[in-house]
């Protein structure tokens, strides 16, 4: 509750004024902060299970109850056991609130966080290089002019049932009006038997998409359940088109809630070690160290990810892994 609390301070103090500058509603306000609280829970709740295994380790230490225990055989496994179990449950309900509550809520607050006054609606609208994946049609717009409804530098790809291209549809400029999609100064290409290909200066074309189906972008990973993003990625990969990044960011939402169970395990090593000599303020300061190198680690990791330099595995789990690597290497080389 304590690094709710800053966490909530210092984010109202950054984001209250250009909210309000951009005239967001003083109830919408609220709401924001409300939508994003399960967000901060979960990146402060690894912090805050590392502060606690040092806080209550640290105590008994100093007290000389581990000793005590120790002198009557119980061995650091079984003094530590309730420690990691409790660890285990919280990473799991931190993996079960990331799949069921924290996409739906980090969409509302996203939606206020984007508003401009005049607008009908909270979203963003992409308008450049949009991929748009209809029925057996994939659509390439280079700019989409919202104002006038019109379409610059449209590709369109016609695919059979095994996603290979049967047609390419070239076109400076494309409108779309009551079904109809009139595209300008173009070419057509198709892939039959052989190779034939048709200039024209205009061609009529009968779709089910609507102009506003173009308007609406793709939400970002954090804002998709694990079951969506999964399946978007198959989407992409039926497709031909690049999904490493959204493979990363998959990975990364059940590898996050794990550090919940992983810090821990750093933690107990270094309370048995230290906890005689160090109060609560060392206490809260290392929990404070230790958790921001995790996530500095795990950023960049999963930056490194994104561009292809590490493989999406290693991405999501390398800082788990180098982290209870560590854990497990400090338990082992303390005295039970």
């Amino acid at each position: 509750m304590s690094f709710l609390v800053i966490y909530l301070t210092i984010d109202f103090m950054s984001k209250f004024w250009k909210l309000s500058e951009r005239e967001v509603p003083f109830i919408d306000i609220c709401r924001y902060f409300l939508y994003k609280t399960p967000l901060i829970l979960t990146q402060i709740t690894p912090m805050a299970t590392l502060l606690a295994t040092l806080l209550t380790l640290g105590i008994l230490s100093r007290n000389n109850e581990v000793t005590v225990m120790k002198a009557c055989g119980i061995s650091l496994f079984q003094i530590s056991s309730p420690i990691l179990l409790i660890s285990l449950f919280i990473s799991l309900f931190s993996l079960f609130t990331s799949e069921y509550l924290l996409p739906h809520a980090t969409q509302k607050y996203k939606e206020i966080e984007r508003y401009r006054p005049g607008g009908s609606k909270y979203r963003l609208f992409k308008q450049s290089n949009i991929w748009y994946f209809g029925q057996g049609i994939i659509y390439q717009i280079n700019h989409l002019d919202l104002v006038n409804g019109v379409m610059n530098g449209v590709t369109i790809l016609r695919v059979d049932r095994d996603y290979k291209i049967v047609e390419r549809i070239d076109s400076r400029q494309a409108k779309l009006e009551n079904g109809l999609l009139t595209l300008t100064n173009g070419i057509t290409r198709s892939f039959h038997d052989s190779l034939k290909y048709e200039q024209f200066k205009e061609k009529m074309l009968p779709t089910q998409e609507k102009f506003s189906d173009f308007t609406v972008s793709e939400p970002m990973p954090e804002e998709m359940t694990f079951k969506k993003l999964n399946k978007y990625i198959e989407r992409l990969k039926k497709m031909g088109l690049d999904y490493t990044s959204y493979v990363v960011d998959l990975l990364a939402k059940i590898a996050f809630p794990l550090a919940n169970f992983i810090l821990p395990l750093i933690g107990i090593p270094f309370a048995l070690k230290t906890g005689r000599s160090s109060g609560i303020a060392a206490g809260v300061g290392i929990s404070i160290i230790i958790g921001f190198t995790y996530w500095i680690t795990m950023a960049f990791n999963i930056s490194l990810g994104h561009v292809g330099v590490l493989p999406p595995f290693l991405a999501a789990f390398g800082s788990n892994i180098i982290f209870a690597l560590i854990g497990v290497v400090s338990i082992m080389s303390v005295k039970t």
